[in-house]
This record gives structure tokens, sequence and C-alpha cells, in this order.
């Protein structure tokens, strides 16, 4: 599997994104109510359960980090879920510095972090 290919996001943003204008719910309904299976799509496929499988995430440490105000409070502002956001959000980065190699940002000082 891909880890290019997963994109995680809550259930919200996921509805927020999914583009239903084709879909006639109002049929689908009716149908549900008359208790009429829905027709197979020909071009959805056979699901192979083959390559499926459990993604353990890695283990996760409890950091103390300093964050600009405004940057934690756009994160905040996006409801619960601001450190799932913001461990995204650098592990994106992280990942994208990996595959150019190159060099990090260079933000300022350098800072000791603690974990534990």
């Amino acid at each position: 599997m891909n880890d290019e290919n997963i994109t995680i996001m809550s259930l919200e943003d996921a509805i927020l994104q999914a583009d239903d204008s084709e879909m006639d719910w109002d049929r689908i309904r009716r149908e549900k109510a008359a208790g009429i299976e829905p027709d197979i799509d020909p071009d959805e496929g056979e699901f192979d359960s083959s390559q499926t499988g459990l993604i353990k995430p890695p283990p996760k440490t409890t950091v103390s980090i300093q964050l600009d105000v405004d940057v934690l409070a756009y994160f905040k502002e996006q409801g619960d879920g601001c450190h799932t956001r913001i461990n995204a959000v650098l592990r994106k980065y992280m990942k994208e510095n990996r595959k150019t190699d190159r060099a990090p940002f260079s933000g300022g000082q350098t800072r000791s972090v603690r974990s534990g």
C-alpha cells in the first residue's frame, strides 16, 4: 500500500468533500422503502480483500512545544482534533523533505525538545 494514496480526514470533512451532485437520494430512499436492492454498478468492479489490512499508526509521544499564538489559534478554530491536524501537517512536511532531500527550514534558534 502506498502512503501517498492515503488521506486522513474526519467524517465531517469527507462529507463536505463528497460530490453527490449526481446522486438521486430521493430515488434511493423510495427503492429502499420498497425493499428494492440497488443495481450492481458494472464500473465498480469486485472488492479484492487480499489487498486489505490493518494500518497500525506509529506510536506517539508527549512533547512540550512552543507555537506562535496565531498558528495554534488557526488549528483550534477548526474544531476538535487540532493536535491530530498539526501532526498531519508535520508528517507531510517530513515526507516532502525526505523525498526531495531539501535542507530543512531554519526558522531561527534551535531549541531542545523535551519528550516523555
